[in-house]
């Protein structure tokens, strides 16, 4: 081989090193900027969202998103058990297979008898989803997949990140 050649193959090789190592620092650091998130908004409990590519797109080009502008969040003290067991009576009578189908943007939804209404989110709730919003701007979609993956449902919470399979269409 000749030595230009062998100089390529060592500097891909380099290059391979110092994106792994700095995949490793970005995964790291998400973690400890949600730590800190947490610790500065206790009514957050737990955020996540779904990132994938599409399998089809109408023709055009598949491509990977993180679907952090919907957001599936809880807050401490949002929901009583009562407005719980309600929500999962009319989702059921819906045909909404999860709660969280329900949740955009942590602005809870309700049913005015006839569509889901948003029911704006208390300051303190809006100040945290504010904070949330910004911290996630922080990544962008090649860093959410090299962090987590492709075809996964991400949930964060105090104890750590949790990433699972995701099925979509």
């Amino acid at each position: 081989m000749s030595a230009i050649l062998e100089r390529v193959r060592k500097t891909k090789e380099e290059i391979a090193a110092k994106r792994k190592k700095l995949l490793k620092d970005i995964k790291i650091l998400f973690g400890e900027a949600s730590k800190e998130l947490f610790d500065q908004h206790p009514n957050l409990h737990q955020f996540g969202w779904a990132q994938y590519t599409p399998y089809f797109n109408d023709g055009d080009e598949c491509i990977f998103e993180a679907n952090t502008d919907y957001l599936d969040v809880n807050w401490s003290g949002e929901w009583n058990e009562k407005d719980a067991e309600e929500l999962a009576e009319i989702a059921k009578e819906k045909g909404i297979k999860e709660l969280k189908d329900i949740h955009e943007l942590g602005s809870a939804k309700h049913w005015d008898g006839n569509n889901w209404v948003d029911k704006d989110p208390d300051p303190q709730a809006k100040e945290t989803l504010d904070s949330l919003k910004s911290f996630l701007k922080e990544f962008n979609d090649d860093d959410f997949k090299d962090m987590f993956g492709d075809h996964c449902q991400i949930s964060v919470t105090r104890k750590g990140v949790e990433v699972e399979e995701y099925e979509h269409d």
